[in-house]
């Protein structure tokens, strides 16, 4: 009668309504008992007298059966249901209406609810659109039926996975309109948490999410995921997803007390939780992080056990981790303000260890978080997250705590470092995706730009009491801005690309509109003149970032306002490497030799060692080619320097002060350099190097009163550097730098005099700095002191220091001195003080600290 139009649906409501409404009071209110004991029973899962979830959703089923066995209730489901059937949609949308108005979701009636399926897939699968009866004045188009069908179903379409396959294979094409997505966000995504596990259902919702942009795909995670999960989010969620998420997250419990270090347990837990994460990666995920941040021990196990999740749910878990980190209600320090909190430095180490082992996970969400994050004050902590990124995906480690032979083969070139020097085996996929992540257009220049403005800014940390936790933060943003540069060196030579692309128009832009300080600026530029360099040593082009060429001085001119120093030396230091003034010509022998020796216990024997020999030939031959590559290179240099050479004393002031203390006190590699620099200048005639270290001495040492522990060892290194050749000249008794050596041993006492007070000041304040001092005399222990007297002092000095008990930290640094003072101190001032009596005689008494001697 209906179809026919022989009566209408208001006529018939007429008749249906009173009991309708009647039965409905009495559904709605046997709805409202159903919704109490399922949420009392998700509350209570282990305590629910004895029923399993099996038993507790039998329960549920038998309770909406008892309901629809009232027949006037039973007589318009199946009224609706029919109608749904017949494809009769404008009249099915008044029952659904009556439905709504009564609070009541019609889907879950089981009749209605196949009903709306069976229409939902002849949607999907009919041709003939002529077969739909729409009413152009409330659907316009095709979309708005499908769309309607589905908020009909809510996510009670999570009862077909064929159905649900279906809509996700329908959207893949259409996930760029508007509402494809709010289908996704509102019934397709909910509904996977209903879903029983089935991980082909998690696959085609990838497959149509994968293609959308990242932010879009987040966007629609954040809104799956609710305002809160499990309990949290029973008030605000269908009470089918607050049941399912409970049911998750206690079988994720039960699963997390059998993780163990074992590859067989890890598997078989990892398949237990990936059956779970299918439907529910929000809880699993949850879990998994909030145990991971309690116990670091579990990091290894559980990034084993994600191997047999699905990208989906991994792609969950990217989008999950810049939330933990983000939680402002939890503080990224311990209670007492001074180390790092437990949970941050965990889960930033699995936050490196999870995208190493799975690189094709989404990473620019991280690396958005921390652009975000790091143009905020204060939050230079967040750096140990890319610290840990670039150290286990990236492979790039600091170099830190390295001996004076492997610091100068950092001057050679690859193969010589793979041969003195331990690496980890480098993830080449991983490696690449992050190298593909960073170089981003958007991405590369503020993270580069940010990491070196937290430099300056860990300084005005808000705890301004605790200066040992600023210094650490100093030298972790230092350390993490230098991984990041070394990273895109590396990242560049690897996957040939340009480095040059990386970077701006010109310098300028780097330290005006990026307010980048010169230092970090030309560190950062300076590959790009390394490559250069090289293109000038094979042809004639001129290159924009060449050095030597007269666009780049130009754009020093204007970074350099009045200032005595000139453009030509400060762009060459600045812009030169330690593989370009120095030749390890002693390590590629001593590699070469190694090899040699290696071969030769391997010529005779079987194929194995044969082919062992075979690979030690080829690398004394590729050693050799590099050795001579980079001598050409050196000459190259050299050659370069004529117009680079400064005679007078205010110019060399503004040098070390421009140039040599600010890049000494980047790493030990650029201490080395420093020193390095300055026997140059000298050999080419371009600097007294008596004077010159005079001026230096004067302006570095006062430094120890504000340096940090990893500019400290530099300055250590860097003053043994320049100490050591010295010492050398100490033993020849001829004339050097054109004075005798009777006036060079006395200027050599005042230098060594002038050490000793700064270290006299600085032990006897030891509880301010000697820290700093105890690691520069750590790395002086070869080259200082050389004076019987200077060591009974510094013996004197440091005793105290190994006894008291306040700072156990300082203690062992003494303790470790002294034991290193007691092994080579005596030997070697019984060296140096019978060398020659005329040293004794000449001396003049010690001097203070911070005056000119020249």
């Amino acid at each position: 009668l209906l179809m026919t139009a022989a009566i209408t649906i208001d006529q018939l409501l007429v008749y249906l309504t009173p009991l309708t409404q009647l039965h409905l009071a009495e559904n709605q209110a046997a709805m409202s008992a159903l919704r109490s004991a399922e949420l009392l029973s998700v509350k209570n899962l282990n305590a629910s007298n004895g029923k399993s979830s099996e038993k507790i959703q039998d329960d549920d089923f038998s309770a909406e059966q008892s309901i629809e066995k009232k027949d006037n209730i039973k007589g318009i489901i199946l009224l609706l249901a029919t109608l749904i059937s017949k494809r009769q949609w404008v009249l099915a949308t008044h029952l659904f209406h009556l439905f709504e108005s009564q609070g009541v979701v019609a889907a879950m009636y089981i009749p209605i609810r196949y009903a709306l399926l069976h229409f939902l897939k002849w949607q999907l699968t009919a041709h003939d659109t002529s077969r739909w009866h729409l009413h152009p004045s409330l659907y316009t188009n095709n979309f708005e039926m499908f769309e309607a069908t589905l908020f009909q179903l809510n996510v009670y379409i999570a009862h077909d996975a064929n159905a649900m396959v279906l809509c996700f294979r329908f959207l893949r094409k259409n996930t760029h309109h508007t509402w494809a997505k709010r289908i996704l966000r509102r019934i397709l995504l909910p509904a996977l948490t209903v879903a029983p596990c089935n991980p082909n259902t998690a696959l085609e919702a990838w497959s149509t999410l994968s293609d959308m942009p990242w932010r879009d795909r987040f966007a629609l995670y954040a809104a799956w995921r609710g305002r809160g999960l499990d309990k949290d989010g029973l008030e605000s969620k269908h009470f089918e997803l607050g049941r399912a998420e409970c049911e998750a997250n206690n079988q994720t419990r039960q699963i997390l007390k059998r993780v163990a270090n074992e590859k067989k347990v890890s598997k078989l837990t990892g398949r237990h939780l990936a059956k779970i994460a299918h439907a529910n990666p929000f809880i699993v995920f949850n879990i998994i992080l909030t145990q991971i941040e309690s116990y670091d021990n579990m990091i290894i196990p559980l990034v084993e056990a994600l191997n047999f999740m699905t990208p989906l749910a991994l792609d969950v878990l990217a989008y999950m981790l810049p939330l933990r980190f983000a939680d402002s209600s939890r503080s990224k320090l311990q209670a007492d303000g001074k180390t790092l909190a437990r949970w941050f430095q965990h889960l930033a180490s699995f936050t490196g260890s999870f995208f190493r082992t799975y690189p094709m996970t989404e990473l620019r969400g991280v690396l958005d978080f921390l652009v975000k994050s790091l143009k905020l004050p204060g939050n230079s902590l967040d750096l140990l997250i890319l610290k840990e990124i670039l150290s286990r995906m990236g492979g790039v480690d600091s170099l830190d705590n390295l001996s004076s032979a492997q610091l100068e083969a950092l001057a050679g070139g690859e193969v010589l470092r793979f041969q003195l020097l331990v690496f980890d085996k480098i993830n080449r996929r991983a490696m690449f995706r992050l190298f593909e992540t960073l170089t981003e257009p958007h991405l590369t220049l503020p993270l580069v730009a940010l990491t070196a403005h937290q430099c300056s800014l860990a300084m005005y940390f808000k705890r301004d009491d605790v200066v040992k936790l600023q210094s650490q933060f100093y030298d972790q943003c230092l350390t993490v801005f230098l991984q990041l540069a070394h990273f895109l060196v590396l990242g560049n030579k690897k996957f040939k690309k340009k480095y040059a692309s990386l970077l701006p128009s010109s310098l300028s832009v780097l330290c005006q509109n990026l307010k980048m300080e010169p230092r970090f600026a030309m560190h950062y530029s300076r590959p790009a003149m390394a490559a250069a360099i090289d293109e000038a040593l094979n042809s004639d082009s001129t290159d924009a970032w060449n050095p030597f060429g007269d666009a780049l001085i130009k754009d020093i001119s204007n970074i350099l306002h009045d200032t005595d120093i000139s453009p030509e030396l400060y762009l060459k230091f600045w812009s030169l490497s330690l593989a370009d003034i120095f030749v390890p010509t002693a390590s590629y022998s001593s590699a070469i030799n190694e090899l040699k020796e290696k071969r030769r216990m391997y010529t005779s024997g079987d194929d194995k060692r044969k082919k062992e020999a075979m690979k030690c030939t080829t690398l004394i031959e590729q050693l050799q080619l590099e050795l001579k590559s980079q001598e050409s290179r050196h000459q190259f240099v050299r050659k370069n320097f004529k117009h680079s050479l400064c005679h007078n004393r205010s110019q060399l002031s503004e040098f070390l002060r421009l140039c040599v203390l600010p890049r000494l006190r980047l790493s030990p590699e650029d201490a080395l350099y420093a020193a390095k620099f300055l026997y140059l200048l000298q050999d080419l005639g371009g600097l007294s190097i008596l004077l010159c270290l005079d001026l230096t001495l004067t302006q570095t040492l006062p430094l120890l009163y504000v340096s940090t522990d990893r500019e400290a060892s530099s300055l250590g290194f860097f003053t043994r550097s320049i100490l050591y050749p010295l010492l050398n000249l100490r033993k020849k008794s001829s004339p050097v730098y054109g004075i005798s050596f009777d006036q060079y041993c006395v200027i050599f006492a005042k230098f060594h005099d002038r050490i000793t007070n700064t270290i006299e000041n600085c032990l006897s304040q030891y509880k301010d700095h000697g820290r700093t001092c105890l690691l520069v005399l750590i790395e002086l222990v070869n080259v200082y002191p050389v004076f019987t007297k200077s060591l009974d002092l510094i013996s004197t000095l440091i005793k105290p220091i190994t006894t008291q008990q306040d700072q156990k930290d300082l203690q062992a640094l003494a303790l470790r001195y002294n034991q290193l003072l007691e092994r080579g101190g005596p030997s070697l001032t019984y060296i140096y003080d019978t060398l020659s009596n005329r040293s004794a005689k000449l001396a003049p008494p010690q001097i203070k600290a911070g005056t000119s001697i020249l």
